[in-house]
């Protein structure tokens, strides 16, 4: 049990005035590796700090939300355009430079959600044509079952009283789409 000890205490003594030497080389350059971090950590906090989440809205937030016409870009422009003409309007709490801003923003997240739906609409695509494909397929076997189902009941009013119902739907389906 005297080895192990012995050994660690060997291995801290040379490795003891490595670490002198370091710290006495290093003293200089140790201020100026720090303020270099420092700065580099700032910028990112600066950075992850303009970063905003996600907003997701409830059913009855989105419905209290002022929806703003089609053309609000355009509308909105030609007011900065007036209002630059005639210095002598204030509005308080306002600014051209902050309705500029809110403007961009909201074209900006307009253009992004554009791009996001064409994204998703591209690769929606496909799947709702096989769906339509496949509704399609089924749908027709349904209107052919129930012509079969008809010239049955023709012989057997029973089979015509079972399958009522889907005659009855059809009609009714035939009504809404009419």
């Amino acid at each position: 049990m005297t080895l192990p000890i012995a050994l660690f205490s060997r291995q801290s003594a040379r490795r003891e005035p490595r670490k002198r030497a370091r710290g006495r080389e290093n003293v200089a350059t140790k201020k100026k590796t720090t303020k270099k971090v420092a700065k580099k950590s700032a910028k990112k906090r600066a950075t992850k700090r303009t970063a905003t989440a996600p907003i997701a809205l409830t059913t009855t937030e989105r419905a209290r939300l002022l929806k703003p016409r089609r053309d609000y870009a355009e509308l909105i422009t030609t007011f900065l355009r007036v209002w630059e003409e005639n210095p002598e309007v204030r509005l308080t709490g306002l600014t051209r430079a902050r309705l500029r801003r809110e403007l961009e923003r909201a074209l900006r997240a307009a253009d992004k959600e554009d791009a996001v739906r064409r994204a998703l609409e591209s690769k929606l695509r496909p799947l709702q044509d096989a769906r339509l494909v496949a509704e399609d397929a089924l749908w027709r076997k349904l209107l052919d079952a129930n012509a079969l189902v008809k010239a049955q009941a023709r012989v057997d009013p029973r089979i015509g009283e079972a399958f009522a119902f889907l005659t009855d739907a059809l009609r009714v389906a035939r009504e809404d789409a009419g």
